[in-house]
């Protein structure tokens, strides 16, 4: 086929001569013909030949250098042309080129005044350059680098911003094509290009709806992202120079965030990040740069990579960064482990981004938030705090499934610094109360929700740190955000079921303790009101004395504010405003008959006003610099939160009576747990259920349930006793029916029906008719009878409300219930599956439980006949006879760990270990209600409080906790003697960690109280403590011997030693505690003396060799204690100064020696070997060391206290008596000592506590000696 060649038809002349002279116009017209022609001529069919003239003459200086822009911008279109045509070869010259390509520099600068008149050419001119790729020509010129640089500083300038937008594409296209051909782009070019990414921001236009595009931003897109495999290489040279420039300078890495590297490095990473935005591909050619900078051992550097890749990672690419650069990306992730806290700092910060836009690296960056919540810098930890607040709580539960995170957030509640604190509690906040308003449970997210499930009860578990603004940030955190007024009755309650779901037993101490501080504080906060308007008053006596009341309200109220509140300052204030409707709305608030809608109106009303910023102005009171309006609403709003009835209001009652049937079992327990406890705090509020009550009661009996309401019909009658205590109107104006069903229950009923038909009876004007018509009833009591605990139950409460009554009867009830019910079992042995506690609600509902109800009960009736007696122990020597009797059985169960059957009685015998358990805590705990009595105190002898160790270290670890509770309850509230505050501090090898933490926690805060302080009980109690170790049985058979064992035993002295002084020690108590450990060794042993005496034969041996009878345990731990406060002493740096007072230690454990000579001779003797001394030491620094969270690289000699069965140390108590000094095989008991044989229990081959072999129960640290 033959090719049609074209040829050019144009034949005029375009350069002027002196015969052929152009005008411009002419020249113009000429120039636009040519144009148009070439144009349209085709590479492959063109005849050069025709071209070859012009090819020359548009190139002539006349024309190239035309002064006229019309010429110019033709020529160039025509030179655009020629080069076209005869592609791929140039045909001129270097020169000659590098003269064209300045014409079309020339021509690409008019794009930035689009009113030129000849954009069209210009247009055409790039566009002819892009699409033949002619531009191309210009990278192989020797001035290449300047053309290159001058076209991008064209297109780049800030003029070039009204470049029309359709050519953008055109535009970046040429600087394209030119970088791809270029083999060594200029710096400056490139800077040029890549600056865009970090300048560019959208503005937005002026019709407000679109934005106005950035052209250099715009050709920096097209070119990364149209050439970016081309473009790659020239990104690493440039990435590389500018890497060197920042790395090479020493002297600037020294100068941290100051150094211009560092600066610089931090600009390429943000380039990098905006780069990864957009062009991606172009970023994985310097990933390898970024790996190293990671990897960098200046950790300015480190962070700087660290922000890039994070950026990059928080930025929605095409590309996964994770998964094409696994690599840096894992490297990325041990930056949270990094040396540096400010790299981990810059890690974290960037989290909430990153969980936003990729929840596919979700688990692994959890991991990480897991181990910044636990960093040791704080400032990381509150960075990962930060997380929480910023991250979306629907996010968080998308993300974060790891239920370690969430333990984590929980624990820096806790937290000492308050920042972190501070932020945490308000993160975890707004964390539980939206979740539970918009997270439902799954099974996938059963773990963490189990988590956060507990967050209320960590917020309540928070006031047992005492810090008063630990407890004003809970305080409007449950108000504000977990408990918000907005909520109205029923709503309330159900959210308040939903916190207690999870609540500790801390927790739920704490809550009741909360609402018990709202009544105290809704009395004070009306005084408070009633004092500021008293000092108002016009009667000067009453505006003194309110003035003085008032100084003396603020001075106790500002004790619950931290000093940084101002508190007061504020209430000061408050009083100045004297604002009658401020009182008014606080009175309303705070007054426990307001219902909830009149508190929730009061309170927002009330803070409205308070937040009037004319509210001062208006009153003319000047605040000056006393404090700031944020102090004066906090101290305000927390107070009106502590002292207003939200929780326990009136409005509530009525929902907590009514039945919900979508509520679980454990809900409505809680429900009637609130009812029981309100009940106690408020029984005023149920003034108006009484009736209520009264009519279940007289409705149900307790074979039915009551379908309508939440109480069963015993816990009706016991909420109905317990508001009828403080108001009988009700009872008293009952029908007579009510009256009668409660004579059957307490005859008939079961045992808790039985229990508060009684209490309530005794609360009649005429119980005695009733309670005598019940007596009569129930006595004789027959065993066999159905009811017979509860008989019982009712004759203790007899004792205890008339026990008159029963003065014909008390001597044959006693006697019963020791033969038949004490000394006889109806079960016998244990049984598999049997638990080893039983709770006081089986005993009370279960049937099968009333063998050992009976036995319970009947320890009861014999304390409330002792304290029916108290008034004649003093002086009838029966009744002296008798209360010492109940007490030699009740320390005889402790001793023999609640077995009082003997083991020749084969019908009985043994009873069940957890009736044992459970007989023995129960004689404890009525030891400390007779403790109570002061007549009846007195027959507690010291040897025996002593025994009372036994519980403190039960084997079973309820009986130890119920025990040390009701001991921490009696001493805290001072109810019983200081005699029994050292039992406490052999909690020392407690090995449940609540108990011990509680124990401790209790300690500290009693250690606060101004009656301990002032009496200095806890100092006082040293020398008790003493005794008490030097008599306890795991030492005081090893002070008596020597080598391994003596040190063993003087171990686990010191083990208690150090509890003691842990806890009570400090700077200021010294000396006192110094003098008391010493003063010992002034006195004798009582105890121990009369051990002595009754040893006559031994004595007369002693005398005859010349000794004097002398009981050395209490010198050696009298002699340890000072050397373990000696080792306290230079652990804290304290100073010892002498003592200036002069104490006598107790006398009922302590006498003076005959003469001062042998006190004197006494007081100077050393009872501890001196090479023992330095082993002592050693461990005591250990033990202190391990208190302090100090290694230590000593070892403990291997004497751990160990109370396993196989111990051979262990032997049984000196005072306790075998079983064949009892005598024939009778059930009486004879001795408080005694212990039953072990010998025929073949099937329990491990005993109680104390006096007799142990469990494998280990009271050691919690930590093993050896380190």
């Amino acid at each position: 086929m033959v090719t049609i060649r074209s040829r050019l038809e144009f034949n005029l002349s375009i350069v002027s001569t002196i015969k052929d002279n152009i005008s411009t116009q002419q020249l113009l017209e000429r120039l636009a013909q040519l144009q148009e022609e070439l144009s349209s001529l085709k590479q492959e069919t063109v005849e050069l030949g025709t071209v070859h003239k012009y090819k020359s003459d548009l190139i002539h200086k006349k024309i190239l250098k035309n002064k006229d822009h019309g010429v110019r911008a033709f020529t160039a279109c025509c030179l655009s042309d020629i080069l076209r045509l005869y592609a791929p070869d140039a045909p001129y010259t270097d020169k000659e080129l590098t003269d064209i390509f300045q014409l079309f520099l020339e021509q690409f600068k008019l794009f930035q005044e689009p009113e030129n008149g000849y954009i069209i050419q210009q247009t055409y001119l790039a566009t002819n350059l892009l699409e033949y790729r002619s531009i191309v020509l210009l990278t192989d010129l020797p001035s290449s680098t300047q053309l290159v640089s001058e076209l991008f500083e064209i297109f780049y300038s800030p003029q070039s911003n009204v470049i029309q937008e359709k050519l953008f594409t055109i535009i970046g296209g040429l600087l394209g094509e030119v970088i791809s051909e270029c083999d060594s782009m200029p710096m400056s070019a490139l800077k040029l290009v890549f600056n865009k990414f970090l300048s560019h921001k959208r503005e937005k236009s002026l019709n407000g709806l679109s934005y106005k595009k950035d052209p250099g931003f715009e050709f920096s897109l097209a070119i990364c992202q149209t050439y970016s495999n081309r473009l790659g290489r020239h990104f690493i040279k440039f990435y590389s120079e500018i890497m060197y420039e920042a790395l090479e300078d020493n002297d600037d890495q020294n100068k941290g965030k100051l150094s211009p590297g560092y600066k610089t490095l931090v600009k390429l990473g943000n380039l990098t990040s905006e780069l990864w935005k957009y062009a991606p591909d172009l970023v994985g050619s310097v990933t390898g740069f970024i790996y190293q900078l990671l990897c960098s051992e200046n950790e300015f550097f480190r962070e700087a990579a660290t922000k890039c890749v994070s950026a990059m990672l928080e930025t929605s690419s095409l590309i996964n960064f994770a998964v094409a650069h696994s690599d840096t990306y894992k490297i990325w992730l041990s930056k949270m482990a990094d040396i540096s806290s400010q790299v981990r700092i810059t890690w974290v910060r960037t989290v909430p981004q990153i969980l936003g836009d990729h929840s596919d690296l979700a688990g692994d960056i959890s991991k990480g938030l897991a181990k910044a919540l636990i960093d040791s810098d704080h400032a990381v930890r509150l960075c990962a705090v930060q997380v929480f607040q910023e991250v979306p709580v629907k996010k968080l539960w998308e993300c974060i499934s790891n239920s370690a995170v969430f333990s984590g957030l929980l624990h820096l509640t806790r937290e000492t610094r308050s920042d972190i604190r501070d932020e945490c509690i308000e993160a975890v906040a707004k964390i539980y109360v939206e979740s539970v308003e918009q997270i439902p449970k799954t099974n996938e997210n059963r773990e963490a929700w189990k988590v956060v499930d507990t967050i209320p009860s960590v917020f309540f578990n928070l006031y047992y740190i005492n810090e008063p603004d630990i407890n004003m940030k809970v305080d409007v955190l449950l108000f504000d955000n977990l408990l918000p007024l907005i909520l109205g009755p029923e709503a309330l309650i159900s959210r308040l079921l939903n916190m207690m779901n999870n609540f500790d037993e801390k927790a739920f101490s704490s809550f009741y303790a909360f609402n018990k501080r709202q009544e105290q504080m809704s009395v004070v906060v009306s005084k408070l009101i009633s004092f500021c308007e008293g000092t108002y008053s016009s009667d000067i006596s009453l505006a003194e004395s309110s003035n003085l009341k008032l100084e003396k309200t603020v001075e106790w109220l500002n004790l619950g504010y931290p000093p940084q509140s101002n508190a007061r300052e504020v209430l000061a204030a408050f009083r100045e405003l004297n604002d009658r409707r401020l009182y008014h709305l606080i009175k309303t608030a705070v007054t426990d008959t307001s219902d909830h809608s009149t508190v929730r109106n009061a309170i927002t009303e009330l803070f409205k006003r308070l937040d009037d910023p004319e509210l001062f102005r208006k009153k003319n009171v000047k605040i000056d610099s006393r404090f700031t309006r944020d102090n004066f609403m906090m101290v305000i709003k927390v107070l009106i939160y502590r002292a207003a009835p939200i929780v326990f209001n009136v409005s509530n009652v009525s929902v907590l009576l009514s039945n919900t049937n979508s509520l679980s079992t454990h809900e409505t327990s809680l429900k009637r747990q609130l009812i029981d406890n309100l009940c106690v705090i408020k029984p005023g509020i149920f003034k108006h259920q009484a009736k209520s009550l009264i009519e279940i009661i007289m409705r149900l009996d307790e074979s039915t349930t009551n379908a309508t309401g939440t109480l069963t019909l015993t816990e009706a009658m016991r909420t109905l006793y317990k508001i009828s205590k403080s108001n009988i109107h009700h009872l008293t104006t009952s029908e007579p029916f009510f009256l009668d069903k409660l004579d059957d229950y307490a005859r008939d009923g079961s045992i808790l029906a039985a229990k508060y038909a009684i209490k309530l009876l005794g609360l009649l004007a005429d119980a005695s008719d009733h309670l005598l018509k019940i007596k009569n009833s129930v006595l004789p009591l027959n065993t066999h009878s159905k009811y017979f605990a509860a008989n019982v139950s009712v004759v203790s409460q007899i004792f205890k409300l008339q026990p008159h009554l029963l003065d014909d009867d008390s001597t044959e009830i006693v006697s019963l219930l020791i033969k038949d019910v004490l000394l006889a079992n109806e079960v016998v042995g244990d049984k598999d599956g049997d638990p080893l506690w039983i709770s006081e609600n089986e005993i009370c509902m279960n049937e099968e439980r009333s063998p050992l109800a009976s036995k319970l009960f009947s320890l009861k009736l014999f304390t409330n006949k002792l304290k029916s007696m108290v008034d004649d122990v003093q002086h009838d020597e029966m009744a002296r006879a008798f209360t010492e009797r109940i007490l030699k059985l009740f320390f005889y169960l402790i001793a023999s760990g609640g077995e009082l059957i003997s083991e020749h009685n084969k019908e009985s015998y043994p009873t069940p270990s957890n009736y044992q358990n459970k007989l023995r805590c129960y004689a404890g705990l009525q030891i400390l209600k007779l403790a109570k009595v002061a007549n009846l105190s007195s027959f507690v002898k010291p040897a025996d409080i002593g025994r009372l160790i036994n519980l403190v270290e039960d084997e079973s670890i309820e009986v130890r906790t119920l025990f040390i509770a009701n001991l921490k309850d009696n001493v805290g509230n001072e109810t019983i003697s200081i005699r029994y505050l050292p039992l406490i501090f052999f909690t020392a090898y407690e090995p449940d960690p609540a108990l011990k933490t509680s124990t401790k926690m209790w300690i500290s805060l009693t250690l606060k109280k101004e009656n301990f302080k002032k009496g200095t009980f806890f100092e006082r109690a040293l020398p008790r403590l003493i005794h008490s170790i030097a008599h306890h049985p795991d030492v005081a058979e090893g002070i008596q011997t020597d080598g391994e064992t003596f040190l063993s035993s003087l171990t686990t002295a010191i083990g208690y030693l150090v509890f003691y002084f842990h806890s009570v020690a400090n700077a200021h108590n010294l000396a006192l505690l110094y003098y008391l450990a010493g003063r010992v060794r002034q006195y004798r042993d009582t105890i121990a003396q009369e051990e002595d005496d009754e040893r006559v034969h031994e004595e007369e041996e002693r005398q005859a060799e010349g000794t004097n009878i002398k009981n050395s345990g209490i010198y050696i731990i009298s002699e340890l204690a000072q050397l373990v406060l000696g080792q306290f002493k230079d652990h804290n740096e304290w100073a010892l100064s002498s003592y200036p007072g002069k104490l006598n230690l107790p006398s009922d454990l302590f006498e003076p020696f005959e003469t001062i000579e042998d006190a004197r001779k006494n007081t100077f003797e050393s009872f501890v070997k001196t090479e023992d001394i330095d082993n002592l030491k050693r461990i005591t620094g250990i033990k202190i060391a391990r208190i302090y969270k100090r290694v230590s690289t000593h070892k403990l000699p291997t004497h751990k206290r160990s109370l396993t069965v196989d111990s051979p140390q262990l032997k049984k108590r000196s005072q306790v008596s075998s079983t064949n000094d009892r005598g024939g095989d009778g059930d009486e008991y004879h001795d408080h000592t005694y212990i039953a044989s072990t010998s025929s229990r073949q099937s329990l081959k491990e005993t109680r506590r104390s006096s007799r072999q142990r469990k494998t129960v280990d009271y050691v640290d919690s930590e093993s000696d050896e380190e």
